[in-house]
């Protein structure tokens, strides 16, 4: 979607629906569907709040691969601290990304090794979003295949860490 401050008035804390409908709109150089927007927010919006805040938004830019190649500056397929720092820094706003950096990271880091490996990731990625949630037309979703995928990922990696 963009960085936070390119999407909201100055001084607001979250992102709104019609704020997302607008950046779409932009990105693509036409009007798109509501589904659409309403797909993207149902993404972004993990706690259910009906905007995207500042961490919510990073946490989307880490589902993004280009994203996460781009960060990987020292290209060793791991994730640092200080490539999440600059991520955010670039994506949330510098006064920001210090308190989300620190408690994303140690989320992110399950085995507290100071760096996040692609198990981790993708770990955290299973449990953190939820892709039953999003509308394809024409499509009936089954939800117990969603589910079956879940439960694979969980028991080769683990709750907490990598290939068992």
């Amino acid at each position: 979607m963009g960085a936070f401050d390119s999407l909201v008035e100055l001084g607001e804390d979250e992102i709104t629906r019609d704020q997302v409908h607008t950046r779409i709109k932009e990105m693509y150089g036409e009007d798109v569907a509501d589904l659409v927007v309403d797909n993207a927010l149902k993404v972004a919006d993990t706690d259910g709040s009906g905007s995207v805040s500042r961490e919510e938004l990073l946490r989307v830019h880490l589902m993004n691969p280009m994203a996460r190649k781009h960060m990987d500056a020292d290209c060793n397929n791991s994730i640092e601290r200080a490539e999440l720092l600059a991520l955010a820094t670039t994506s949330v706003g510098e006064s920001h990304s210090a308190e989300i950096v620190e408690r994303l990271f140690n989320e992110l880091d399950s085995d507290n090794s100071g760096s996040v490996d692609s198990c981790e990731l993708q770990l955290w990625l299973s449990k953190n979003f939820r892709m039953e949630t999003v509308n394809v037309p024409g499509q009936m979703l089954d939800r117990g295949e969603i589910v079956a995928v879940q439960t694979r990922i969980r028991e080769r990696f683990g709750e907490n860490g990598c290939d068992k």
